[in-house]
């Protein structure tokens, strides 16, 4: 009853492969093959002692524990999507992602979340085969719910382009991290790019960080990224200050050949607090981003404010106190069915 599905689930697959094949030869000899754990669902990590430990990894067979990278995470990925928990799959992507700049691995995320899906189902096919008891109607409940997931990943999606407004300390980069998991986003911070470029860059001396040669790559890659994943059918926060208007109009440029949403999250915040920020996170030493006080004085004297067509597909956001998290989903949900 089920081989209407099954053969739908194996047409897109072929397809996938077929269209993904220089991709997936082009990891290979970028070095994203390697060894990894190779079975890495849910049943194989426990927490302990305030840590997950990784444990049963494949150790009999070579070939399938070398792997691409983007198979080995997509494992847990869609297991934590299979127990409904977008929230937590698309918090370790965003994780991985910043770490490793992979983002171009993601053209090829959701073949791999169907070929694991695919695994755990024919493994609780198997499974009903060995034994017929109590546990059968679970068993076959169990491929069910996997065969639901991968015909999932063959839906067209509608992704959204979400950029953030706003100076520096105003608390924006905490909210699209809040954002990013409950709307199955993938998330990039300038600071964290404006910083792997600078770390890549091949000219004489140290780069200025904030500079404007710099902040110009700095979008550029930005916007370059976000125009593959919306590509492949993904959403995306960019978060950045977009404080000049051709900023703002190249980033909704890119939505027009993807058929994206676009949508504007204008983070406000008093001038006070924001020195006030800037100069918490800089004693503290622990964020990715190094604005100072002097950049951020930079940055009001040159800002653009949103045009009134920007406002038209903007968001407010007093983020002098904590948003409600829920709220805001709400309006951006809104805001899109328009």
């Amino acid at each position: 009853q089920d081989s209407a599905e099954l053969q739908r689930l194996r047409a897109w697959t072929a397809s996938q492969l077929e269209q993904l094949w220089p991709a997936l030869l082009s990891r290979i000899t970028g070095g994203q093959v390697r060894e990894c754990h190779g079975d890495l669902h849910l049943g194989n990590i426990v927490w302990f002692a305030g840590q997950p430990k990784l444990f049963d990894g494949i150790e009999f067979d070579a070939d399938l524990r070398w792997i691409d990278t983007m198979s080995e995470i997509a494992f847990p990925i869609m297991a934590l999507e299979r127990h409904g928990a977008h929230d937590l799959a698309y918090g370790f992507l965003n994780r991985y992602l910043e770490l490793t700049g992979d983002y171009a691995g993601v053209a090829v995320l959701d073949f791999y979340r169907m070929y694991r899906a695919m695994v755990r189902a024919k493994i609780a096919i198997l499974r009903l085969g060995q034994t017929m008891d109590a546990a059968t109607s679970l068993r076959l409940a169990d491929y069910r719910r996997y065969i639901a997931y991968g015909l999932a990943l063959t839906q067209e999606r509608r992704p959204l382009l979400l950029i953030t407004h706003g100076f520096s300390g105003s608390g924006k980069s905490r909210l699209a991290a809040q954002l990013a998991g409950p709307m199955a986003a993938i998330r990039i911070r300038s600071d964290i790019e404006r910083k792997r470029l600078a770390k890549g860059s091949t000219a004489n001396g140290a780069p200025e960080l904030y500079g404007p040669a710099m902040t110009k790559r700095t979008y550029q890659r930005l916007l370059l990224t976000a125009q593959q994943l919306l590509a492949t059918g993904q959403s995306v926060i960019l978060d950045a200050t977009f404080l000049r208007h051709a900023d703002r109009l190249a980033a909704h440029a890119i939505v027009l050949d993807s058929g994206a949403d676009f949508l504007i999250l204008d983070v406000q915040a008093p001038i006070p607090l924001l020195k006030e920020r800037i100069g918490q996170r800089n004693a503290e030493g622990t964020d990715p981003s190094d604005a100072t006080l002097a950049v951020l004085t930079n940055q009001m004297a040159w800002a653009e404010p949103l045009g009134p067509h920007e406002l038209n597909v903007s968001i407010t956001v007093d983020a002098s106190d904590t948003p409600r998290l829920a709220g805001l989903l709400q309006q951006i949900g809104q805001r899109r069915n328009r």
